[in-house]
């Protein structure tokens, strides 16, 4: 073997010491950065005193939810083609793609999310690592694309796919490739060998989910920490040692602890989101052994409600506290400090002292992590489709991506232009009444006088510019204001906006004329109030406001009806036999003359049946209705479900639910009152949620009703693509069908789920197989501040009077 020189010594150490480090400088090199904490490394630059954001690059990609990882001159991520899910590696400098391999067949979205990869790769020691939703697990080449190795997780390791599949993201800690599995028997997390995939180690009896773990410092040695449905477990991952097993406490809900992924917080502290309302702060503690033991610090209702994931930064935790607000908590108590709607629902990373952030409504942000509030620095109109991934920050450049695009974006030294003195920043208005109030308004030396006169001269309630535009308004005292509405979706609040130099807030929409809908404002983040301007209460999300198109009436069938037209209800607690310890309690209304009558009466089961006498006034409705519009009819309303010990799993509470309705609660009925005891004079009644017990009850084997009721049904592809192949021919199963939903109804516009939509496809495919369902979109909103209004037309299609 040739002598080796001093120089040439030094050079093979130098290369043998970089091919063991994980991560060189300015890259970020899977979920949560180099640090697993959120923080871009100490060496980026991004940011500066005074700066803009300057899109670099833009390149194309199929849908998905992956983060990018960033190393060696690479930006990879996971998406699906359309063909297929794949991971794809971009030149971090031009965006031009190196290359694209295949993973597995296309992972299509469902019950609300979007198509494709949840997972974000790992790259480590010039290898990619990635996980695929159908539990794919590959290594590949970063320079080069050439497939390594590939696992099967469910086949191999006995992974169970989740309901929206993998999602986990891989780690590489102590030379270990360490992946949340949620396999049986102590394999919830594995550890792999990097370089061929072979399993090192398995850990922990918990199922897993959407969970991640993290690699930390603890004292002098590296750890990592894993969250599943029920435990917080810490690895020793060089050698696979369990070093805790802790049980959290949380709730295994998508949006609390089944999608959690610890947060290091300084001082030996680990922040888990463990509920849907709140989450907490734990504090890992070495012992002289060399186990850990976790104690609990607090446990508040901050950073919650969410998918994103804080980071923490001298003292103090920043993120989302539900889908409206960003916030900053103090790590060591718990404590609130501040609350901004700016800059709206996201995903936050760190860098430096800067908070980077992407909203999901496609703008980036950037703004200084202070516990003294939220301040913005910069921002950009990033994407035209819809951002669910958190940023990657590498070196002095942005690596963000939305569900149909990737983007580099630097931060380019400049000049803020003066502002004038003089100036008053007024919002904008296409209302072109309030335009002009708002321009009279920045002239105004007296503004609460023009604001005085300006609301003397409006109606009730907000202020309609014909054709569609809406203004909502609200005068007081507030530091914040919101607005919750049918007409912006579900899980959502927009901000009201105060008019500069007075306390009026305002929030301006457009509204398909003649249409009317529900509304909320929102006090100081958290006081839930109706229009105080506004007459007209309804219940919606507690007690909200109505706005009505010009010459509305309420309908007349909503009002007290004359104490002779009266029916009375029945308190009846049920316990089941199928399932003992399984308890109802119904209430049965019986209208008027029944108890001085033996005739036999039809029954209508109102699923929902607590809030449709509480807030739908259905008891009074059929008071005015029968017998005139309605034939005389027992209406039985059901309420909630207690399973007691027996409770089902959520997939299996469906079925559950029409068992308990078709095999015991309709023959206990029939028994106990004088009803017409046959399926011709029966029938179900579902709104929202309870539509797909409706639908599964009366498309039963036993036939067991004659009619159908649907308000507004709420239905996923999953019920869906289940109860589709049970509904029966007209032909085969006659049955007279009412079926309606609002003009406004609920969705999401963040995410993948639109219930117009999927009612107008039930209602076509109702109609394909024969059956004419009355109703139809209805120029309304959704809830039972919607549904009462048309309560005659549902039991008017259903039990029709004699001729």
């Amino acid at each position: 073997m040739p002598a080796v020189s001093h120089r040439q010594a030094f050079r093979l150490l130098t290369a043998v010491l970089l091919q063991a480090g994980s991560v060189a400088a300015g890259d970020w090199p899977g979920l949560r950065g180099p640090t697993h904490d959120g923080r871009a490394g100490s060496d980026s630059v991004f940011g500066g005193e005074a700066g803009q954001l300057v899109v670099r690059w833009r390149a194309r990609l199929g849908s998905g939810y992956s983060g990018v990882a960033v190393a060696d001159g690479r930006a990879v991520t996971l998406f699906s083609d359309g063909s297929g899910d794949v991971l794809a590696a971009f030149d971090a400098a031009t965006g031009r793609e190196a290359w694209r391999v295949p993973v597995a067949e296309a992972h299509k979205g469902k019950d609300g999310s979007f198509d494709g990869p949840v997972s974000t790769p790992a790259v480590d020691r010039g290898r990619v690592f990635a996980l695929g939703p159908r539990g794919d697990l590959v290594a590949v080449d970063l320079r080069t694309g050439a497939l390594l190795w590939r696992v099967d997780l469910p086949e191999r390791e006995g992974g169970r796919p989740p309901h929206y599949g993998f999602a986990s993201s891989p780690i590489v800690a102590g030379g270990v490739l360490v992946v949340q599995v949620g396999a049986d028997k102590g394999r919830a997390i594995a550890g792999f060998d990097p370089a061929t995939g072979a399993r090192r180690w398995t850990l922990g009896e918990d199922a897993v989910q959407y969970q991640s773990p993290v690699a930390l410092r603890l004292g002098a040695r590296e750890i990592v920490v894993g969250v599943g449905d029920t435990r917080l477990i810490g690895i020793d991952p060089a050698r696979g040692r369990l070093l805790f097993d802790h049980p959290h406490g949380g709730e295994p809900d998508a949006i609390s602890v089944a999608s959690a992924v610890p947060v290091p917080a300084g001082d030996g502290r680990l922040f888990v989101k463990t509920h849907v309302e709140k989450s907490t702060m734990f504090k890992l503690v070495e012992a002289s052994d060399g186990g850990v033991s976790v104690q609990t610090l607090w446990t508040a209702p901050v950073l919650r409600g969410t998918y994103g994931i804080p980071v923490y930064h001298e003292g103090h935790l920043y993120g989302m506290n539900g889908r409206a607000t960003f916030s900053c908590v103090e790590a060591a108590t718990g404590q609130m400090k501040w609350r901004s709607r700016d800059p709206g629902d996201g995903w936050v990373t760190l860098a430096g002292g800067d908070l980077v952030i992407q909203a999901k409504d496609r703008t980036l942000h950037v703004g200084a992590a202070s516990p003294e509030g939220w301040t913005e620095r910069a921002r950009v109109r990033l994407f035209e489709d819809l951002a669910w991934t958190a940023p990657s920050v590498a070196g002095g450049a942005v690596f963000a991506r939305s569900l149909g695009e990737l983007a580099r974006v630097d931060w380019a030294a400049a000049t803020p232009a003066p502002v004038a003195a003089a100036s008053v920043d007024l919002p904008a208005a296409s209302s072109p009444t309030f335009a002009r109030f708002l321009e009279e308004v920045g002239r105004a030396a007296d503004k609460a006088a023009l604001v005085d006169r300006f609301l003397a001269g409006l109606p009730d309630g907000p202020l309609v510019d014909a054709p569609d535009r809406v203004v909502f308004l609200y005068r007081g005292d507030a530091a914040d204001m919101g607005f919750a509405s049918d007409l912006i979706g579900v899980r959502r609040e927009d901000p009201m906006r105060r008019v500069p130099g007075t306390d009026l807030f305002f929030h301006e929409s457009l509204l398909e004329p003649g249409t009317r809908v529900s509304y909320q404002f929102v006090r100081n983040f958290e006081q839930r109030i109706p229009d105080p301007r506004n007459p007209r209460r309804v219940p919606w999300r507690g007690e909200a406001s109505s706005l009505v198109p010009g010459g509305w009436r309420e309908p007349a069938h909503l009002a007290p009806a004359p104490e002779g037209r009266r029916g009375r209800l029945e308190k009846i607690e049920f316990a089941s036999t199928l399932r003992p310890g399984t308890r109802v309690v119904l209430h049965v209304y019986l209208p008027a003359g029944y108890d001085a009558s033996s005739e036999r009466y039809p029954v209508a089961w109102v699923l929902d049946g607590d809030a449709a006498r509480e807030q739908g006034l259905v008891p009074q409705s059929l008071d005015n209705l029968m017998p005139e519009r309605v034939a005389k009819a027992l209406v039985v309303f059901h309420g909630p479900i207690d399973w007691g010990t027996w409770k089902p799993r959520d997939e299996e509470a469906g079925a559950a639910a029409v068992e308990l309705l078709v095999k015991e609660l309709v023959p206990f009925l029939d028994a106990r009152f004088r009803t017409v005891s046959e399926a011709r004079a029966r029938a179900v009644i579902g709104h929202s949620w309870d539509g797909i017990t409706a639908l599964g009850a009366v498309f039963d084997e036993s036939r067991p009703f004659g009619a159908l009721g649907l308000q507004s049904l709420a239905i996923l592809d999953t019920p869906e693509a289940m109860i589709l192949p049970t509904v029966r021919t007209a032909a085969v199963q006659p049955l007279r069908v009412y079926h309606d939903w609002g003009r406004y109804e609920a969705r999401s516009t963040r995410e993948n789920a639109d219930m117009r939509v999927s009612n107008a496809r039930i209602n076509a495919y109702l109609r394909e197989r024969g059956y004419q369902p009355v109703g139809g979109e209805a120029p309304d909103g959704t809830a039972w501040a919607s549904w009462r209004n048309r309560t005659d037309r549902l039991f008017e299609t259903l039990f029709p009077p004699p001729r």
